[in-house]
This record gives C-alpha cells, sequence and structure tokens, in this order.
C-alpha cells in the first residue's frame, strides 16, 4: 500500500467531541429528573428492586449508563416521559403490575408503537425491543441517542421542561500537575478512540445497506468490529467513572486486572487487519462509492488499524500513570498489576496476530517454491519466525538468505536471480511462483547448541551448531538485538521441546530405548557440553526426490564441506538439488472437505495424519473465516455408510473417517461448535 499524506480536514483528524457515552447518559438521567412523576423511578434503591424482579443483571452499577438501562427496560418510565407530552392517547400505566419481564416489555412495546404512530417518528429514530432487552450497547446507543434525546427536545421545545447548559467540564477539571496530565490524556484519547471507532461502525453498516459489497467480504473486513465497539464503550464508561474521583481513590490498574480476560475481543480483529488491509486495496474501486463518508486509499486504512495501535498505547499509559504516583498511595500495588495485565493482554494479541501472519507465509512460501511439495512444507510443523536474514560461512561471501524456522526444521531459502531482476510494484506485492530457491535444511532434532556471540555495536549474531553425521555450523546476522534475543529464545526453547519429544518416544519404544543417549545439556551461553548419539534413522542424509526431468542425485553432489574448524556450508548445488527430507507422493494425501455453517472449506493433509494433527488444520482454518470466541470447542464428524454422523475423537477415528471414502482422495467432514 502506497503511503500518502492524509488531508488537514481528514474525518480521521477530527478531534474528539468530548462527549462519552457515558455523558451522554448522565444528561439524559439529569433531564429525565425534571420530567414529572420520573423521581421514583430514578431513585436507586427501587431501581435495584425493579431489576431484580424484571430478571435483569444483579450486579446494578451506579454508572450512567447501567442505571438509564435499567430504567427504560422497566417499561414504566419510558410510558412517563411519553406521557409528559400530553399526547392525544396517552399510554396506560398500572401501578399495581407486579414487574415481571413480559409485563415490563409489553409497556416498552405500547411505547414503540405510540412513538411510530403518534410522534411520527422515523423508523431509524425509534428502537426495537432486541435494541432494549439485549445485552449490547450497540442497540442501547438507538434507544438513548435516538428515541429518548428526541422526546426530551419535544419536551424542551414545548416548554414542559427547562434545563441547563452543564458548564464545560474540562475547564472545570483542568490538569493540575504530571499525573493530571496523563489522566486527561488516557481520557480524551480514549474518547476519540470510540467516536473513530463508532465511525467505522457507521461505515460498515452502510457498506451493507448499500450493498456495495457482499456480507462476506464486510465480514472479512471488518471482523469482531461490533463486538469491540461494545467492549470498548463499556471500558469507557468505567474509566469515565475512575476518572471523576479524587486522584488518590483512581484505581485504573484494578480496570485492567479484572477486564484482562474480557480483552481477548483484541486478538481476532488484530489477528485479521493484515488480510483486512490487502481486502481494501483490492476492493478499492467498490469502496470509492462511499468515499465521502471514509476514503477507502488513505482514510479507512487509517482507521481500520486503530484497535491495533491503541492495545499497544495501554501499557505505555499505565506505565506513565505508574512513574507519577506517590509509593505509599493506596493503590499503587494495583496499577502496577493492571500494567502487568494489560502486557499479557498485548502479548497475546501480538502472538495471535504473529501466528495468523505466519499462516499466510507460508501460503506464499508453497506459491513460490516450486522445488518442494506442499505436503513436505507442511511436514515441517507450524511457523515460527521467518526473517530476511545474512548467513556467513567461513568458506566463503556472506549470501542474504530468506530463514524460514518452523517447528521441526529451518528451512533456508535464496531469491532467484530472475526474480530480483523484475521488481516492480506488481511483482513485490504478488511474488512469482518458483521466485524463490530451497538451498538447505537445518533438522531441529540435530541441532546441538545455539551461541549468541554479538559483539553490540551493530554486530548482531547467532551461531548454529549442528551434527549430520559431521558437525556442521552457520552463523545468521541479525539487524538489532531485539531481534537476535527473540531468534536465541525461540531457538533454544524449541530445541528443549524437541529434546523432551525425543525422550518420551525413547521411554515408549523398547527397540529405540536401548539406542537412546546421554542428555544434552545446554548452558547460559547455549555451547555444547555433550553432543548425543541420535538414533541411526535419524542420521540418514535427507534429500528431495528427483523430479522427472532431473538426474538422480548423487551423493557427491548434496554432501556438505567440512573445514578443519568442523564448520560447514549448506551446499550451493550446481544443479539446484537441496538436501531436504523425504516425503510421501501425492497419492499419500486426502482432500478434506471442511463443512461449516453454509460454506466449504478445504485442507490438505497425509492419509496418516494424527488426530491432534486433523484438528490443529481444521482450527486453524476454520478460525480464519468464523468470528469464534476464544472458548470456543470445535466438533468434528464424518458421515458413515449409513448416513450416521459420527463423532471423531482419537487417531482410530480419523483412520475410520478416511477409510468411509474408499477409493476417493476426497473426504467431507462436518464442523460444529
Amino acid at each position: 500500500m502506497i503511503d500518502m499524506p492524509m488531508p488537514s480536514f481528514s474525518i480521521t483528524n477530527k478531534p474528539s467531541s468530548g462527549t462519552s457515552l457515558y455523558h451522554t447518559c448522565r444528561s439524559v438521567l439529569d433531564k429525565l429528573a425534571l420530567v414529572e412523576g420520573m423521581t421514583y423511578y430514578l431513585d436507586f434503591e427501587n431501581l435495584s428492586l425493579i431489576t431484580s424482579t424484571t430478571g435483569s443483571s444483579g450486579n446494578l452499577s451506579n454508572d450512567p449508563l447501567t442505571k438509564l438501562w435499567e430504567l427504560c427496560r422497566r417499561g414504566a418510565p419510558l410510558a412517563t416521559l411519553f406521557n409528559a407530552l400530553n399526547p392525544s392517547e396517552p399510554l396506560k400505566l398500572d401501578f399495581t403490575q407486579n414487574h415481571q419481564l413480559n409485563e415490563c416489555k409489553k409497556t416498552v412495546y405500547h411505547f414503540i408503537v405510540a412513538c411510530r404512530n403518534q410522534l411520527k417518528f422515523k423508523e431509524e429514530d425509534v428502537f426495537t425491543l432486541s435494541d432494549l432487552y439485549k445485552d449490547n450497547t450497540n442497540g442501547f446507543v438507538k434507544v438513548v441517542v435516538n428515541t429518548i434525546d428526541l422526546i426530551l427536545q419535544l419536551l424542551e421545545e414545548k416548554g414542559i421542561i427547562c434545563t441547563k447548559d452543564s458548564a464545560n467540564r474540562n475547564s472545570l477539571n483542568a490538569p493540575k500537575d504530571t499525573r493530571d496530565k496523563v489522566v486527561h490524556e488516557l481520557l480524551e484519547t480514549e474518547r476519540k478512540y470510540v467516536q473513530d471507532l463508532e465511525i467505522l461502525q457507521n461505515y460498515m453498516r452502510e457498506l451493507q445497506i448499500q450493498e456495495v459489497l457482499n456480507p462476506d467480504t464486510i465480514h472479512y473486513l471488518f471482523g469482531n468490529l461490533n463486538t469491540l465497539v461494545d467492549f470498548q464503550r463499556r471500558f469507557l464508561i468505567y474509566l469515565e467513572e475512575i476518572g471523576e474521583k479524587p486522584a488518590e481513590e483512581q484505581n485504573f490498574g484494578s480496570l485492567f486486572s479484572q477486564m484482562e480476560d474480557q480483552f481477548t475481543v483484541y486478538e481476532p480483529y488484530c489477528a485479521n487487519y493484515f488480510s483486512a488491509q490487502d481486502l481494501v486495496v483490492q476492493e478499492a474501486p467498490k469502496l470509492q462509492k462511499l468515499a465521502g463518508i471514509l476514503n477507502p486509499v488513505y482514510e479507512l486504512p487509517s482507521m481500520l488499524i486503530k484497535p491495533v495501535q491503541r492495545i499497544c498505547k495501554y501499557p505505555l499509559l499505565l506505565n506513565q500513570l505508574i512513574k507519577s504516583m506517590k509509593p505509599d498511595w493506596p493503590h499503587y500495588e494495583d496499577m502496577e498489576e493492571g500494567l502487568e495485565s494489560v502486557k499479557r493482554v498485548t502479548e497475546k494479541v501480538n502472538e495471535t496476530q504473529r501466528k495468523h501472519e505466519n499462516i499466510q507465509v507460508v501460503d506464499d512460501l508453497k506459491r513460490r517454491v516450486d522445488e518442494m511439495r506442499t505436503a513436505q512444507i507442511d511436514s515441517f510443523g507450524s511457523l515460527l519466525l521467518h526473517d530476511k536474514l545474512v548467513m556467513q560461512q567461513s568458506d566463503e561471501s556472506d549470501k542474504e538468505m530468506y530463514i524460514f524456522f518452523f517447528e521441526r526444521t529451518m528451512l533456508i531459502c535464496k531469491e532467484s536471480k530472475d526474480a530480483t531482476k523484475n521488481k516492480s510494484a506488481k511483482s513485490i506485492k504478488k511474488k512469482r511462483r518458483g521466485s524463490l530457491q530451497p538451498k538447505g535444511l537445518i533438522v531441529m532434532s540435530k541441532i546441538l547448541s545455539v551461541r549468541n556471540t554479538s559483539t553490540g555495536e551493530g554486530n548482531w549474531y547467532l551461531r548454529v551448531d549442528w551434527k549430520d553425521g559431521e558437525v556442521h555450523t552457520v552463523t545468521l546476522k541479525f539487524r538489532n538485538e531485539e531481534q537476535v534475543k527473540l531468534w536465541e529464545s525461540t531457538l533454544k526453547r524449541r530445541i528443549a521441546t524437541t529434546y523432551q519429544q525425543q525422550q518420551q518416544q525413547l521411554s515408549a519404544s523398547p527397540r529405540l530405548r536401548s539406542q537412546s543417549s546421554p542428555n544434552i545439556h545446554h548452558n547460559t551461553t547455549g555451547s555444547m557440553e555433550e553432543a548425543p548419539q541420535l538414533p541411526f534413522n535419524s542420521r540418514t542424509l535427507y534429500q528431495t526426490p528427483p523430479s522427472p526431468l532431473d538426474s538422480p542425485i548423487r551423493d557427491s553432489n548434496i554432501s556438505y564441506r567440512t573445514t578443519n574448524s568442523n564448520t560447514s556450508r549448506i551446499s550451493d548445488l550446481s544443479n539446484q538439488q537441496v538436501p531436504l527430507s523425504p516425503v510421501s507422493s501425492m497419492s499419500g494425501c486426502v482432500k478434506i472437505k471442511l463443512n461449516y455453517n453454509d460454506g466449504i472449506y478445504v485442507v490438505m493433509c497425509s492419509s496418516e495424519v494424527l488426530y491432534y494433527e486433523l484438528m490443529d488444520k481444521v482450527e486453524r482454518k476454520i478460525r480464519l473465516v468464523a468470528n469464534l470466541l476464544p472458548n470456543d470447542v470445535l466438533r468434528l464428524r464424518y458421515q458413515d455408510e449409513d448416513g450416521d454422523l459420527i463423532t471423531i475423537n482419537s487417531d482410530d477415528d480419523v483412520q475410520m473417517a478416511f477409510e468411509s471414502r474408499g477409493n476417493l482422495n476426497t473426504i467431507n467432514l462436518f464442523v460444529s461448535v
């Protein structure tokens, strides 16, 4: 995407209105207090009693949003508000009714009908029962901003109520010190953020109304935006409530700790962001129809990234608050715990986003590497890290290589010369097939040590030693300290996990146990204390089956050249054959059609795939296309010869499902939550 300067009049530069839903609801409550007969309903104790009998949430908060919401759900206050207009047909009020939910809904229904028929309100100015009784602010905003506010305006115009202009709260609560300034920034930027989310939400609704894009494309573009907006409005309500307390009583940290689990709403949105960004470019011609609301070239992309930016901002703001507090203040420890909570949130969001991005990288890798089969890349496990790094070897000059660090294997590729010659904008955006050449593999189970040999001042290195008959070495150069530490820690964790899995396999097999070896121990520097004697079958030379057009691979063409210092280079093969692990032919692969809701989604896997491997593929595929909650558990079923759906829970079930396909290479599986 080309970065363009944003016009000064852009909607994204529009300052915060300074009024959040919190203040809107409080203003409405103040005006309702002026309506005759409303005092009884506004009393908090009476409202609590009403809430318990109408079946609403038992934990009634005293914030303006919750209080107004429960007031409206009661029904009778809405009828009282309507009757204050002195209509020709006032609504009947039964003060002896038992406040049961159905009775309340009946009163609300009559209020809605009266607004349409007697007040002649437009359809978009009247809420529905669902808007009011659903636990979602997206509907309740319509109740407050549209219907109730319109009636209050009519009451003011008729002189039935008289309101005073409230003083500007910003002038009354001007920041006095550094901490006040940080709190002011937190609240103002949060109001602006929610305002931007609502602009984006209204834009999405307009796309739906005018049918600019099909529903699936809109879903892929905005993901779980509605859920995110609902959460963020509530979060702002709590922030506003805390912000009005004296400085020493403002416990923002406790709020972040209590809502840590609810912040998971950011994970699917942020994971989908890069896909949404590409989709905006792809659909830009159609989106021009609504350029008057958001320009698809610069305004829409800058709005879509807002949640990604905001979630990363919270730790910085909390850290600034802590620095401006006195350690003996009552909520100092809560603030520190809140900071740790929001750090965990951002780490989870980043991890989810990274996994989603890695899935796309692997799909691109499969397309760009002609010399490897898709199933072979799948056998490497999940992609953990990837980057373009400088690779150093003792007997030749440094080379830039694309390094793909998978769970089981590190794949090293070089960009083809033809690809580097033609770097037009189109070829950069859409890499051509065959533009990457695999140059070698480092299998995780063969790595002996990982050493950080950085010297600082721009020299950030990792040395990797591995054994494949002989000990080989490669040094990778990184751009900065953060990058080298990430690769070092991830590599060491993965090596430890791989070794643990090997030991479990050895202890489970008497035949392999006799071939087991002493443990590998890595010290803090990653040096090798004792090299393992791996089972003989893991030391076989890995190579790719020759293609029909190539001559058979000779051992001399795929061996590593070892120097006296026990270092070697990854083979640079004249015929571009690579020492890769063997993989079964495509006849061993099964095409699986996943039936979920009304869609069919295809994945490929080995006919000998294990249950957990299959479920991992299914979950990764379905979570990309469905707005699933973090705790949702997917169920997988197949149809037997009698037409019954059988649940798949084990490796045996997987094989029975595959056997049901007969001689076909395709099978239908059914996914549900």
